[in-house]
């Protein structure tokens, strides 16, 4: 190919991104409750695996927009975190408020659903009440 065919470098540092870092993540993420209660293990964050490599949360963000290795690997850690999550909050060995809360804004579990219905009616509306017993009013 003559020089000038070649491709152009899209400018930019390389990135300093490597193949291995998807076991790593998976393993990071895949500890056990024993781990865990015995003190061997913290309980495994984002923050933490990113700072563990040298790198930043938004990094990771980028390799998993960037490298579908990453990517699937990433999902597999977001499970193994769920897994454990949920097996340590059944076990006792976590603090409950936390659970509740970590449940509710990282892992987007809720204790309700909210439903927003909007009803437009053109024509008559019959309302039948029903008492407890079954019996109509």
């Amino acid at each position: 190919m003559p020089e000038q065919q070649k491709k152009k470098n899209p400018g930019g540092r390389p990135t300093l991104y490597k193949p291995e870092y998807c076991q790593m993540i998976i393993d990071f993420f895949n500890i056990s409750v024993d781990d865990y209660r015995n003190g061997e293990k913290e309980f495994p964050t984002l923050a933490d695996f990113a700072h563990e490599i040298g790198f930043s949360k938004s990094t990771l963000h980028d390799w998993r927009k960037n490298h579908k290795e990453f990517s699937d690997a990433y999902k597999k850690a977001e499970e193994l975190r769920e897994a454990f999550f949920v097996k340590a909050g059944m076990q006792g060995a976590l603090n409950t408020t936390f659970a509740i809360f970590y449940s509710k804004n990282c892992l987007g579990w809720k204790d309700k659903q909210e439903i927003d219905q909007t009803v437009n009616l053109a024509g008559s509306l019959k309302i039948n009440v029903v008492k407890k017993d079954g019996k109509k009013k």
